[in-house]
């Protein structure tokens, strides 16, 4: 049986509409997207190169469980999202959660990753990889290799410059939580945190 595959021509429009699809099903339910051992590569988005996870605001103070995004090997490659400023980016995977208005975080969306490979995956702004408002899990042999804010095309001492920040992953806000049981990150880069950068506005 031959694994599951979304490649080149893949544009805006495929994943907004699953974008679209994650958060209509988080409004009222859990929705759970597994994908085991397939490849995305080659796609672009304003925030989420390939995947975009989404929960919505609810009206009460208590946490609900949200939209999660489970991958299990595979691999995600090439992806680009391309919007600007420190709320953009996630080259690979833009996870989403909103608050209430008092604060509270009415619902969290998740991105596990068990194995696999997130690589040459590139943001123009924020997280090359991964932009989270919510909560990523890395385990097992799972691999983030080579992602990369945006390069500035500038040189110092004989290196490149980059902007942006978390060159593998950006964690947004007090709601964002990053585990790592396992795996590896390394050739990420950034303005800061070539690894993963932490912030909160």
């Amino acid at each position: 049986m031959t694994s599951p595959s979304i490649g080149n021509p893949c544009s805006d429009a495929l994943f907004f509409k699953l974008s679209i699809i994650l958060s209509i099903f988080s409004l009222s339910e859990d929705l759970f997207v597994y994908v085991n051992n397939g490849t995305i590569s080659n796609c672009r988005a304003v925030n989420g190169g390939a995947v975009y996870v989404h929960s919505n605001l609810s009206t009460g103070n208590t946490v609900e469980a949200g939209a999660t995004f489970e991958m299990v090997d595979g691999e995600i490659s090439n992806c680009y999202a391309s919007g600007t400023g420190n709320t953009s980016g996630g080259g690979a995977i833009f996870i989403n959660a909103t608050a209430t208005e008092t604060g509270n975080v009415a619902s969290i969306a998740t991105f596990n990753m068990s194995g696999g490979e997130m690589k040459t995956n590139s943001s123009n702004a924020m997280g090359g990889a991964v932009y989270s408002r919510g909560k990523v899990t890395m385990s097992n042999d799972a691999i983030l290799n080579g992602n990369t804010t945006q390069n500035t095309g500038e040189l110092l001492n004989d290196k490149d410059v980059y902007s942006g920040f978390g060159g593998a992953v950006f964690l947004m806000t007090e709601t964002s939580n990053f585990v790592m049981n396992g795996g590896t990150i390394t050739d990420c880069k950034s303005a800061s945190g070539g690894g993963v950068m932490a912030y909160t506005s």
